[in-house]
């Protein structure tokens, strides 16, 4: 059986039945945010499954710009454990299940980051980067994710699924996902000539 996290981070405002399929594996609890919705059939199909509910509290630590997606090719328990070590700091990781254009997909659509986790880094970037909006970036170092964030205001990033230590992962996955994300103004603007959109 495929291990995963024991909670699932919601950061929407409303939870679905449809989003529990899509979503929901193993997890034994479900962390929401103040006030989220949750409709009748999603609150029947997490009394089936025995899944707990847990409210979190407001707080400055748990922010929007505090929460990120990410996804992984293939399960890794040491990215799930460093995900979970964050998240007893009060950096929340939503897990996506999902390609990698789902995950830039959804960094659009909630203006959050993500966080890709793949065999072929290189190759996600691409494709997220097609993505209007996303500017992805290949980090495997702390430094280069601080490089990235300024120089470019990355809001999506790939990291090497199996190079990696605990403590890089750990460590890149903090400074992703602390701090906030700008696109300096001339980048923005040239970004904005290429394809028309803005990437603030």
């Amino acid at each position: 059986m495929k291990e995963t996290t024991t909670t699932l981070c919601w950061p929407k405002r409303l939870l679905s039945a449809d989003d529990l399929r899509r979503h929901l594996t193993s997890q034994r609890e479900l962390v929401l945010l103040p006030k989220t919705i949750v409709t009748p059939l999603a609150a029947d199909e997490l009394r089936a499954k025995g899944v707990r509910i847990r409210w979190e509290e407001k707080s400055a630590t748990l922010t929007k710009t505090s929460r990120w997606f990410y996804a992984q090719e293939k399960h890794s328990t040491l990215i799930s454990s460093a995900v979970q070590a964050l998240e007893r700091e009060g950096i929340i990781l939503v897990s996506i299940d999902g390609s990698t254009r789902t995950l830039a997909e959804a960094v659009i659509a909630n203006h959050l980051g993500g966080v890709v986790f793949s065999s072929d880094p290189a190759t996600a970037v691409c494709i997220a980067n097609k993505i209007a909006g996303v500017r992805a970036a290949f980090v495997s170092n702390g430094a280069q994710v601080h490089r990235a964030k300024k120089n470019l205001g990355a809001n999506l990033f790939a990291i090497e699924a199996t190079a990696p230590t605990f403590f890089e992962v750990r460590q890149m996955l903090k400074a992703i996902a602390t701090g906030a994300v700008h696109c300096p103004d001339d980048i923005a603007k040239t970004l904005m000539e290429l394809d028309g959109h803005a990437h603030r």
